[in-house]
């Protein structure tokens, strides 16, 4: 492997490791305190339930330019004295965006998305080459998007019945089509989402994603017949506990298992499914009384075909196994 004398050096010069968490972590201080992230902070802190749409608008509007001048300002110069420099958000990539988290509170998360359009324009292209593999993601949570720069977006606007938990046979549906203007804001309710078709030029978007009221799992749809894939829960918490879940599966730690059975319970039918699928995987035999008893027993009725077939499967391999 190719030694990179520079990162060595980093690594190695304890000063300017500790100037550059230094330089970071007071970003963050002044994130907090940037006159959007306080004032929608001021907003959800006043009410119980979700400020009204009209006031939440006005405040996103009014701050956006602000907000990613200070971004662009910050960053500049920050990179510019200091190449090891990372802009203090917390964000994701996708193939043709980048995501940076601003502020992430108990109610919302604040965002900016920067939309690379020959990047969109060759993900779509690819997308209708292999639609199967697309898909079509809701997030179960309200959101408002601002458009400080659209580049003359074009998105289209999806939707799903509303039922908090049941799935069975559940389609999206793709509503209309809109260009995006300048200053213009997109609002969906927690089962709609909107999807990023084409754009001119790039684009820029603050978006606010709301945390109250939020539906307990978030969707995946094919993009090709609109029929339900998978589902996550759209918690943090329970999402970390299904990754945790996954850890101990791929270690093989089959001491886990008893741990793994007080999820059998959990309030929610999805993460009860998953545990069950964890600890299969690690040790059936372990598990085949509870997996009965869930076939039977569990609220759900999803939760209980699924644990009936697999009981069912569990059965036929151990009689052809016998035979």
């Amino acid at each position: 492997m190719k030694r990179n004398e520079t990162i060595e050096a980093f690594i190695g010069n304890k000063t300017l490791r500790h100037e550059t968490a230094t330089a970071m972590n007071a970003d963050r201080v002044q994130n907090a305190s940037l006159p959007i992230t306080a004032n929608l902070k001021a907003l959800f802190d006043n009410t119980d339930s979700v400020p009204s749409t009209a006031t939440l608008k006005t405040v996103i509007a009014k701050h956006a330019d602000h907000l990613l001048q200070q971004v662009v300002n910050g960053a500049i110069t920050q990179m510019g004295q200091n190449p090891f420099y990372v802009y203090p958000m917390a964000g994701h990539s996708t193939y043709f965006a980048q995501r940076l988290i601003v502020e992430s509170t108990p109610d919302f998360d604040l965002s900016l998305d920067f939309i690379d359009p020959s990047l969109l324009t060759q993900y779509k292209q690819e997308s209708r080459e292999n639609l199967q593999q697309r898909g079509v993601s809701f997030f179960g949570r309200e959101t408002l998007s601002y458009f400080i720069h659209s580049g003359n977006l074009q998105v289209s606007h999806w939707s799903h019945p509303s039922s908090a938990d049941q799935f069975f046979g559940m389609r999206c549906t793709r509503e209309n089509s809109q260009l995006i203007h300048d200053g213009s804001f997109v609002h969906c309710q927690n089962n709609q989402t909107y999807m990023y078709e084409s754009c001119e030029q790039c684009a820029v978007v603050v978006t606010l994603e709301i945390k109250r009221n939020k539906l307990p799992a978030s969707l995946i749809f094919s993009a090709s017949d609109h029929t339900l894939r998978y589902q996550n829960p759209s918690d943090e918490a329970d999402s970390r506990l299904q990754l945790c879940m996954a850890i101990l599966v791929k270690l093989d730690y089959v001491e886990a298992i008893p741990t793994l059975k007080a999820f059998l319970t959990h309030p929610h039918h999805f993460v009860r499914w998953y545990a069950m699928q964890q600890i299969l995987a690690l040790d059936a035999l372990q598990v085949l009384q509870e997996l009965a008893d869930m076939a039977v027993t569990d609220p759900h009725p999803e939760v209980k075909l699924a644990a009936k077939q697999t009981l069912l499967m569990i059965q036929k391999q151990e009689f052809d196994y016998a035979c």
